[in-house]
């Protein structure tokens, strides 16, 4: 028998999908017949699935997180449209902010180019260009997955529209009054010289110097520990001229120990530990020969002033201890150096007790005139100088190293540190946004059910939201300051008037013309000054379902799903829901679905040192892109999605079963 006697039935359906050289043939045919245009005519009229678009930052080739996010998105917003609904999907990109700025000065670099001699329009002008070019780049490869949305009619936070969207979702808060100017610390990048929101913070291993410094009590109830020094342990040896002041725990046992070593620089003298980390102090140090003489609960230390280690060096001023719950025996001596310009703990209990935060450091991190000797020396190289000078004067028990987690800047890769500075806040409790953004999470749906808990969490601890940064490509924020009252100007004439000129022209002009542009005829620019802080990037994307959902009739308001990684809960979900709570009272969305992270084969992260990265565009080439979607559908998006070629191999084998069956 052979195949000219059988009579096999004949289709034009191929066994071999050649997926690589087929898929872009039957995109340009999507594009060509307008298939989006074809769902949205279909759907008119039917109850609305709208799924908005969390926005990937325009700066650089898509990667497997960005794929794995918009084919998930993809999946979903079809899934409805072939329910019977109308599942309109809009992509958006987030183009403010550092990344695109470090991009444009790596380039100025190269060029052997200043910076600070190009004029700010054409800084700006530079960093617009460059993130449109990347809008371009992303649609393409999104297209390529065989993500079908409105790429002719995508939004963008640096268009005239959203900027002028933005300026009035900042007027609410300020108008309002719950926006307004603190001292206090918040993490600081000494190389990109601005703050940095939780969400562009990440923790990796950092070795730190740490030393057990000695604080000698001058005055105290107890007459036993007159003339002995309160012990504490820190990371930060740098943030040692800024102390004020020293935290114990009232219900924590103290042991007061007379050193008899006689290589230590405290022989005869006696120190002042917690009880429970007593043998950890010693043997860190060193100590062998020591007598504990005496010991009592913290709440004795009420009252107790010290003298500050480096007092020779122009630190002639008391150091009081104050009680603080937030000390525990985890770690260190059991009392705490408070510095209160360096950390949110300090700052308020130093506040607390009429203590204020001062200048310690300027925005590259090298300290002040407010710090005697050290001045202008770099925080960073300063550890080694106060770690001898604390030698000198016979006031270090020891130091050592510690490799620990540590913030960096997700995008400079540096270490940070807190600092106090002027900042524009939005108050989590003056109008109750706390309370209105914890009762949201309560009426949203979240898939995995985790993730409430997760960005409750987040909410019930944070402090308030700061949202200026002092850089340059960026929403600058409408604030006018009195110059004779130091009051800021609130005038919902102003702020619209503002809105309707970066409708027109963007927000270019802020930084480039005339004050009284923006003030209108009610005020003279004189009696003013204006803000040069510019809007975080976080509170941009949080406002995009004000001139987003709320702009367009395709769309509705609140979206029926947020969908992103589980990263998300301290990004864009938050930002968006604090946003919103606070300008609407309720969550922009209805429901949150998260997602985990791609890893490699073997659960581990991807990464260029290890060299277990996989680009979209090695999938692309090698299987198409329906193996990739495939990989997706099949996989949990509430863990980590693992991937390498072999996991791949095996969905492309399933996928020739089903095309072939």
């Amino acid at each position: 028998m052979t195949k000219e006697n059988l009579n096999l039935p004949k289709t034009s359906f191929s066994m071999r999908a050649n997926l690589p050289q087929k898929e872009p043939d039957i995109v340009n045919f999507w594009d060509k017949i307008d298939l989006y245009k074809k769902h949205r005519n279909a759907s008119k009229g039917k109850e609305k699935f709208i799924l908005h678009d969390g926005p990937p930052y325009a700066n650089g080739h898509i990667h497997m997180g960005t794929a794995l996010n918009k084919i998930l998105k993809d999946i979903v917003t079809r899934f409805h449209q072939m329910d019977n609904k109308d599942s309109n999907y809009v992509p958006g990109w987030d183009c403010h902010g550092l990344p695109i700025e470090w991009k444009i000065e790596e380039q100025y670099k190269k060029n052997k180019k200043n910076k600070d001699d190009v004029p700010v329009g054409e800084f700006r002008k530079e960093c617009r260009e460059f993130a449109n070019k990347w809008i371009g780049v992303h649609i393409n490869e999104f297209k390529r997955l065989g993500v079908i949305g409105d790429w002719k009619n995508y939004y963008s936070t640096m268009s005239f529209e959203a900027e002028a969207g933005i300026v009035r979702e900042l007027g609410k808060f300020l108008l309002e009054g719950s926006l307004y100017k603190g001292f206090k610390p918040v993490l600081w990048s000494t190389v990109e010289k601005t703050a940095l929101a939780d969400a562009e913070v990440e923790y990796k291993d950092h070795v730190s110097n740490t030393i057990y410094a000695g604080f000698k009590v001058e005055h105290s109830k107890i007459d036993s520990i007159k003339d002995s020094s309160v012990i504490i342990w820190t990371t930060t040896p740098w943030t040692i001229p800024a102390n004020r002041a020293l935290a114990y725990n009232k219900d924590l046992d103290y042991s007061l120990v007379k050193i008899d070593d006689s290589s230590s620089d405290f022989k005869n003298q006696k120190i002042l530990i917690a009880s429970k980390l007593l043998e950890t102090a010693v043997k860190e140090n060193g100590l062998k020969k020591y007598k504990i003489i005496d010991t009592f609960k913290g709440s004795n230390f009420e009252g107790t002033i010290c003298s500050h280690p480096l007092k020779k060096l122009g630190y002639n001023f008391k150091v009081p201890m104050f009680e603080a719950q937030f000390i525990t025996i985890e770690q260190g001596t059991g009392i705490v150096h408070t510095a209160p310009s360096h950390g949110p703990d300090d700052f308020n209990l130093c506040l607390k007790h009429g203590i204020k935060a001062i200048d310690t450091i300027d925005d590259s991190g090298r300290y002040t005139n407010n710090i005697p000797f050290f001045e202008g020396m770099h925080i960073f190289k300063a550890d080694q100088l106060i770690i001898d000078k604390l030698k000198e004067e016979k006031k270090l028990l020891g130091n050592g190293k510690l490799t620990h987690s540590y913030p960096h800047s997700w995008r400079s890769k540096a270490p940070l540190v807190h600092r106090a500075t002027q900042q524009w806040f939005i108050s989590m409790e003056s109008h109750g946004l706390r309370k209105k953004a914890l009762k949201a999470i309560d009426e949203t749906d979240f898939y995995p059910k985790k993730g409430k808990e997760r960005i409750r969490s987040m909410i019930e601890l944070r402090p308030d939201w700061c949202i200026s940064r002092q850089r340059t490509w960026g929403v600058p924020l409408p604030i006018f300051v009195s110059k004779k009252t130091n009051e800021v100007l609130k005038d919902p004439e102003v702020i619209e008037n503002i809105a309707k000129i970066y409708e027109k022209e963007g927000s270019d002009c802020w930084f480039t013309d005339d004050s009284q542009k923006f003030l209108g005829n009610k005020y003279n620019k004189k009696d003013f000054i204006k803000s040069t802080d510019i809007c975080e990037v976080w509170f941009d994307s949080g406002s995009t379902h004000s001139f987003v959902l709320e702009k367009r009739d395709d769309l509705k308001w609140p979206a029926s799903m947020y969908l992103e990684g589980s990263d998300q809960h301290r990004g864009w979900f938050h930002s968006s829901l604090l946003e919103s709570c606070g300008t609407r009272g309720r969550a922009p969305y209805e429901s949150i679905l998260s997602h985990g992270f791609v890893v490699d084969g073997k659960g581990f992260k991807m990464s260029k040192s290890t060299g277990n990265i996989i680009s979209p565009a090695d999938i692309l080439k090698k299987y198409g892109a329906d193996i990739l979607r495939v990989w997706v559908a099949a996989s949990d998006y509430a863990e980590d999605l693992r991937l390498d070629f072999s996991i791949l191999d095996q969905h492309a084998e399933s996928y020739r079963k089903i095309r072939n069956t």
